[in-house]
């Protein structure tokens, strides 16, 4: 079968849709695929290139009517050298740009809460990442015919080989992963940073993630959290902090998924997150981690508080993590989406 996916860029940036991307590509070609991945480039292109998988180069970031064109035009050359049986997007732009050119479209939602994702539920078939983003894509209209959930899985992945050794951390250390932003919860964290340091005075947050919310180191600084809160920036392996950590926390105020909870639940790090959208799922519903009531701080704070000072409860989700992680591999993701692919291409045979 010869698949190309779509995507913005395959830069190593920490972006989950981005690593899913390259890890599914990496399994096909490994299952016997002919794969190729055409996006604006990045760091993954030789790790994709050694595992068989070929690249191509169009620039999806210029939405301007000019830039789009460009775009168009770039991909229907690519269609055309490769002759893919499917086209598979994994952003909005390509998705809506695949329409007119590819008889067998899949589009993969990874955030259904962005602006224009509706366009992706015009493709032949819509994947939700987690059963609460199916859910979502169904009511805004996408039929369920249409409709498919394949969960996100890192198990496995060669983005995470070799594995690297693990950054020794002070008891009651807390990581956060991801883009430092309100969407992340990131000044909640803090906040509940300011709660915790009350019952628990060495306990201590890294936010390991590019800084998008202007003020809130002042913020921590503020709230005398200086030697309790650390901003560590991009970390190209965070899971060398995470195997360490109490727990991960993903205060979230919106969440699809959260791919980083499966890659801490990979060391066997609980998670603590916002019982909203696909973090549930993610959880495997509390078997692999702490859920709270979404919105403030204090909820937050006393799940940390729980966990800092429980070893029995930590233990038990630490094993729920390792479980729950076992049964989410890049394999099984390819698997599924296989089948997705395989359904498509019958039906339009007959």
């Amino acid at each position: 079968m010869r698949i190309l996916h779509l995507i913005n860029h395959i830069r190593d940036a920490g972006n989950g849709l981005t690593n899913v991307c390259i890890d599914l590509a990496v399994e096909q070609s490994r299952m016997g695929a002919d794969v190729r991945v055409a996006s604006g480039g990045g760091e993954f292109s030789r790790l994709l290139e050694a595992e068989g998988v070929t690249t191509s180069w169009i620039e999806f970031a210029d939405r301007s009517p000019r830039g789009a064109l460009r775009s168009l035009l770039q991909l229907r050359s690519v269609i055309r050298e490769f002759d893919p049986q499917v086209v598979h997007s994994h952003t909005i732009t390509p998705a809506v740009l695949a329409l007119p050119l590819a008889r067998t479209t899949v589009a993969t939602v990874h955030n259904e809460y962005q602006r224009g994702v509706s366009a992706m539920g015009l493709s032949k078939a819509v994947v939700g990442v987690s059963g609460a983003v199916t859910e979502a894509m169904k009511h805004r209209g996408v039929p369920m015919s249409r409709l498919h959930t394949v969960v996100n899985g890192p198990t496995g992945s060669l983005r995470r080989w070799p594995p690297a050794d693990s950054v020794r951390l002070p008891p009651h250390t807390f990581v956060m992963v991801g883009a430092v932003s309100a969407l992340k919860g990131a000044d909640l964290a803090v906040r509940a940073m300011a709660e915790l340091v009350r019952s628990v005075p060495d306990a201590r947050l890294l936010l390991i993630g590019d800084n998008h919310l202007p003020g809130i180191e002042e913020q921590a600084a503020d709230l005398g959290l200086q030697n309790a809160v650390e901003f560590l920036g991009f970390q190209p392996r965070p899971e060398r902090y995470m195997a360490e950590a109490v727990a991960l926390i993903m205060p979230s105020r919106r969440e699809s998924l959260g791919l980083v909870a499966l890659e801490a639940q990979c060391e066997g790090t609980p998670v603590i997150g916002f019982a909203i959208d696909g973090i549930p799922e993610a959880l495997a519903f509390g078997e692999a981690g702490l859920l709270v009531t979404p919105g403030g701080p204090s909820a937050l704070a006393e799940a940390m508080r729980r966990l800092a000072h429980d070893q029995v409860m930590r233990g038990r989700l630490a094993d729920g993590a390792r479980r729950h992680a076992h049964s989410r591999s890049t394999a099984r993701m390819a698997r599924e989406y296989m089948d997705v692919y395989s359904g498509l291409l019958a039906r339009g045979r007959a």
